[in-house]
């Protein structure tokens, strides 16, 4: 049980990691495109 509870770690955690990377990777994307200055029309 221990051991099968290792291995689940070992390899669930990177996966999730890499998906928490991806997902945040994509929100810094959305946040620069709506924190770039606008052209202000006059």
């Amino acid at each position: 049980m221990i051991i099968a509870l290792a291995l689940l770690k070992v390899f669930i955690l990177p996966a999730v990691l890499k998906l928490l990377k991806n997902r945040n990777q994509k929100q810094d994307v959305s946040i620069e495109k709506e924190a770039r200055p606008q052209p202000v029309n006059f």
